[in-house]
Parts: structure tokens; C-alpha cells; sequence
């Protein structure tokens, strides 16, 4: 009985695995065939390597300047203006083209890295090197909002998003993965010089990838002028916190993020202390202790690939909290090296579940005109988080002493996740768009194509309308303002008087009218108590219109509903 038990039981493991994999093939290839969001993921992986190359250099120059109060100054120099400037920048990714001032960010940070190349080599004095690398930092925080607003703009549905996120984690993982191991090697090779030199090329490349993007001005989110003045901007920046005040569900996933990025901080200055104080380490630990995390946030997005087809993520949102604390916890518990940085990689995988779901679920409770913005908010806040945290974990090292510290660091988010578990179980019932209402969209051919942005403009112009038993909906040969799609009930469909067919829940009509611009060729009624939606012409249009694949479907639903035998007419 127990073999018989326990051979059911792994193949019931097996053909979970294989369900898996098989949603984790077909998401991933999607993404393949996307070449808008290959180059958006291509850059985003060239840019976090050169990133993670830089501040290995970076952390090195600073703890030989002056320990770990050197390190923790270098995170309040390099966050301090970021959470100034990038909640207002950000704000422009609601204004002008998404893609393009993506390039302007990674072309400045590219910009400000190759000067510090030059000062590096010329052995320029720390001050210097500081104040570069600030404005270096605050073009790097502007990447991930504008990026993580401009991906629903190009996914076409919610496990499009979900898989993009998930590739971006996987890029992630790649650049900090590699980017700390090129760094180390070429640190021992030319010093902090040549590491900035290589990665200002690697952020130049990015650059030039995002420049390849092409989005139909259709779809872009820009709904409000463009600020000319210094008032303007700062009302800019201040709309996305302005948009938190009403939007409960992103200020709880902005605070757990703000205080993950606080124990960011904190682990921060303990890494460096940690490889320093080991023999077996050394100062190129700094870039193996990172790596790891890297390795870790490569395995954590790969296996993430699954949550593309859950409902919720909410769950995975609090386990990756737990998951980035306890390795922590028992990095001091078991101060070993190769112990160290296995258990990195665990924080790292729990980093990658943790940024899928969270930014998944920003994405869809975040109205897409202040996405952008709120992002940057959160970003300012990372900022803030990680500045502080260094501070902290200076202070936390000559108090408490490293393993101490490394205790009650890794204690921080557990507890949180225990006390949040509840408010933070419910951040999936706060979609923009419901899942049902989502799929209900989808499932009509000619919004299938249409990006989640779209999609969500689309779900809020919805009207919900009830009728009751044989009341009219539409009549045959008035003229045509409103797209209708049945949500629950018959509606029965006549055509001078002749009953054509009946359709149900999901069924739509009205789009011939509307995208002949002549009167209803049918009349609809309700055959029973009826909930539909109302979509007006003007968002129909826009919608169908804006985007050629919905539009040529449209024409082919038109033409086969007008050509077609007349059993199947609809209005």
C-alpha cells in the first residue's frame, strides 16, 4: 500500500512538473517572438551586469577609503539624490514615449560612467569619485519604473506580463550574476578604472538596443501636456504620490518593498565586512558574494516562469519576503564561506519570486496614466531604503559585531510577512482589471492582440447594463453608438423579423455598424433577465483601430458576419 502511495503520489509530482514546464516553455517562447520586448530585456541584462561590474569597483574604493563607514557613505551619496530626482523624472515616463526616455537614461548613465573611468585612472580624489558616482546611481534608478510601466504597453496579456516580468528577473540574475564576477576579475586585472570603462560601453549597448523599439504612438499612455516649466514638473513628479493616497493595495506593496530595500542596505555593508574579515575571501569577495545573490535571482526568475499561469501571487509576494530574511538569519547562525554563499543564492532566488510577483501586481492595481510615476515613488523609496540601511548596518556591525548583526537584520522581514499576512493576501482582489472581466475581453477576437495598457482603458470605459426579458438592446436599422458583450443571459438576434440566432455569455455584437459607419443590419433583445457591457464607439474605435492585428481582425469578423449564411448574421 505505501509503494502504491508513493508511486501516485510522484506521479502526481511528475505531471505537475510537466504542466510547469510546459507554461514555462510557452511563455518564454512568446517572449522569444516578441522582438519589442527581446530588445527591452536585452538591455535590461547589459545594464544591470555593467551596473553590478561598477559598484564592485566602487565598493572596493570606498571601504579602502575609510571601512565600513566609507561603504555606508557611498550608499547615502550614490541613494541620497536618486530619491530626490527620480520620483520627478519617472513622472515623464506618463508623458513622453516610454522607449525613448529609456535611451536618454541608460545615454546618461553611460555618459557619467565613462567620466568616471577617466577619473578613476587619474587617481582623482574620493570626493570626486562620489559625486560621479551619484549622478550614475540616479540614472540608474529612473530604468526600472520607466521599464516596468513600458512592459504592459507591450504584452498583450496578463501572462504575457507575468512572463516578461519573469524574463526581466532573469536578466536581472544574469547581470548580477555576471556583472560582480567581470568586475572582480577585471579589478584585479586594471584596477576600478578599467571597470568603469567596460561598463560604460555595456550601458551604451543598452542604449542602442532600446533605440530599435518601435511602438504605434496608438498605444503610448500620454494623456496629459508635457510639462514646460519648473511648477509643471513638480506637479509631474508629485502625481504618482498623489496616486498612492488612493490606492491602498500599491502603498502596502511599496512599504514591504521599502523596507526590503532597508535590509538590502543593511546586508550591503555586512557583505563587505563579511568577505574582508575572511581569510578565504578577501576583498574579491565583495564580487563572489554578490554573484551569488546574482546565481540566485537566475535560478528564482527561471523557476518563477510557473506564476505566469497562476491566479494569484500575492502568496509568492509574502513567501519571497520570508525567503529574503531567514537566509540571513543563518548566514550568522553558521558563518562558514561556501555556507555563506550557498545560502545567498537562496536569498537571491527568493529576491527574483519576490520582484515578479510584487511588480507583477503593481502593474495590474496601478492605473496605467500614473504608472510610471508611482514607480518612481517606489524607486525613490528604494533609494532611500538602501542609503539608510547602510548607515544602519554601519551602526549595527560596531554595536551588535558582524554575526549579531547579521541575526537581527535577517529577523526584519519574516516578522513583517507575519504581521502583513493578511492585508498582503488580498493585494490580488485589487486588480484594475478582474481576471474574469480580463478574460471576458480576450476572448473577443478582435481585442485579443490589443496590449494590457489598451486592454485596461478598455475595462474601464466599460458600462455595465441589465435588461430584462424581451427588452430591446439595439434596433435594426438605427444608428449604431455603442459595442455590446454579453455577460451573463440569452440575447436573441432578428433580422426583419427573423429570428438569426441566439448568443450567450462572451458573445459580442454591434462592431459592423460601427466599423462600417452604417445603421444596425439587426435587432437584439433581451431572451431573459441580461447583463451586458456597453462600450462606446469613440474607446471601440480608438482600441480597434489603433492596433493593425485587431484591426484586420475586426474586418475579418465584419466580413464573415455580413458574407456569411444568414443563420449566423449578427447585428
Amino acid at each position: 500500500m505505501r509503494t502504491q502511495v508513493r508511486t501516485a503520489h510522484a506521479y502526481q509530482m511528475g505531471r505537475a512538473f510537466q504542466r510547469w514546464a510546459a507554461a514555462s516553455s510557452a511563455a518564454l517562447g512568446e517572449i522569444a517572438r516578441d522582438p519589442q520586448i527581446r530588445r527591452v530585456e536585452i538591455a535590461w541584462t547589459l545594464a544591470v551586469a555593467s551596473q553590478r561590474a561598477l559598484l564592485v569597483a566602487l565598493l572596493v574604493v570606498a571601504f579602502q577609503f575609510a571601512g565600513p563607514l566609507g561603504v555606508a557613505v557611498l550608499g547615502v551619496v550614490q541613494m541620497l539624490p536618486s530619491v530626490l530626482a527620480v520620483p520627478a523624472v519617472s513622472g515623464l515616463g506618463d508623458r513622453y514615449r516610454r522607449e525613448r526616455v529609456l535611451i536618454v537614461i541608460y545615454g546618461t548613465e553611460a555618459l557619467a560612467v565613462a567620466v568616471m573611468a577617466v577619473v578613476l585612472i587619474a587617481a582623482a580624489p574620493p570626493a570626486i569619485i562620489f559625486v560621479l558616482a551619484a549622478a550614475a546611481a540616479t540614472a540608474s534608478a529612473m530604468t526600472r519604473p520607466v521599464q516596468m510601466a513600458f512592459l504592459p504597453t507591450l504584452a498583450n496579456s496578463p501572462g504575457h506580463l507575468v512572463a516578461a516580468n519573469v524574463v526581466s528577473g532573469i536578466g536581472e540574475g544574469i547581470g548580477s550574476m555576471v556583472g560582480p564576477a567581470v568586475g572582480a576579475a577585471l579589478l584585479l586585472a586594471g584596477g576600478p578604472g578599467l571597470v568603469a570603462g567596460i561598463a560604460s560601453v555595456g550601458l551604451m549597448l543598452a542604449a542602442a538596443s532600446v533605440r530599435a523599439v518601435h511602438v504605434p504612438h496608438s498605444v503610448q499612455p500620454i494623456t496629459q501636456p508635457v510639462p514646460t516649466s519648473a511648477r509643471g514638473l513638480l506637479t509631474g513628479a508629485l502625481s504618482g504620490a498623489r496616486a498612492l493616497i488612493r490606492l491602498p493595495g500599491p502603498r502596502l506593496i511599496i512599504g514591504a518593498f521599502t523596507a526590503q530595500t532597508l535590509v538590502r542596505g543593511i546586508l550591503t555593508v555586512l557583505l563587505v565586512v563579511l568577505a574582508v574579515s575572511t581569510p578565504a575571501l578577501g576583498e574579491p569577495g565583495v564580487g563572489v558574494l554578490n554573484a551569488a545573490i546574482g546565481g540566485g535571482i537566475l535560478i528564482g526568475s527561471a523557476s518563477a516562469i510557473g506564476l505566469a499561469a497562476r491566479g494569484r501571487l500575492s502568496p509568492f509576494f509574502i513567501l519571497g519576503l520570508v525567503g529574503w530574511g531567514l537566509p540571513i538569519v543563518l548566514i550568522g547562525l553558521l558563518p562558514h564561506p561556501a555556507i555563506a554563499v550557498a545560502l545567498l543564492v537562496v536569498l537571491g532566488s527568493s529576491n527574483a519570486v519576490l520582484d515578479i510577483a510584487g511588480y507583477t501586481l503593481l502593474q495590474g492595481t496601478v492605473p496605467d496614466p500614473v504608472r510610471a510615476g508611482v514607480l518612481g515613488v517606489l524607486e525613490g523609496l528604494v533609494g532611500a531604503g538602501v542609503a539608510i540601511g547602510g548607515i544602519v548596518g554601519a551602526v549595527l556591525v560596531g554595536q551588535l559585531g558582524l554575526h549579531a548583526a547579521l541575526i537581527v537584520t535577517g529577523a526584519i522581514l519574516p516578522v513583517l510577512a507575519v504581521v502583513l499576512w493578511r492585508p498582503l493576501s488580498r493585494l490580488d482582489d485589487q486588480l484594475i482589471v478582474p481576471v474574469s472581466q480580463a478574460q471576458l475581453l480576450r476572448g473577443v477576437p478582435m481585442f485579443a492582440p490589443l496590449s494590457l495598457a489598451v486592454t485596461e482603458r478598455l475595462a474601464g470605459a466599460l458600462v455595465p447594463v441589465r435588461f430584462n426579458g424581451s427588452e430591446q438592446i439595439v434596433l435594426e436599422g438605427e444608428d449604431g453608438d455603442a459595442f455590446f458583450l454579453v455577460v451573463e443571459g440569452q440575447v436573441e438576434v432578428t433580422q426583419a423579423g427573423r429570428r438569426l440566432r441566439m448568443m450567450g455569455p462572451g458573445e459580442s455584437f454591434g462592431e459592423i455598424a460601427l466599423l462600417r459607419g452604417v445603421p444596425r443590419t439587426a435587432t437584439v433583445r433581451a431572451a431573459s433577465e441580461v447583463q451586458v457591457y456597453r462600450l462606446g464607439c469613440a474607446d471601440f474605435l480608438s482600441a480597434i483601430t489603433g492596433n493593425a492585428y485587431s484591426a484586420t481582425a475586426g474586418d475579418r469578423v465584419v466580413d464573415e458576419r455580413i458574407q456569411g449564411p444568414p443563420m449566423i448574421t449578427p447585428a
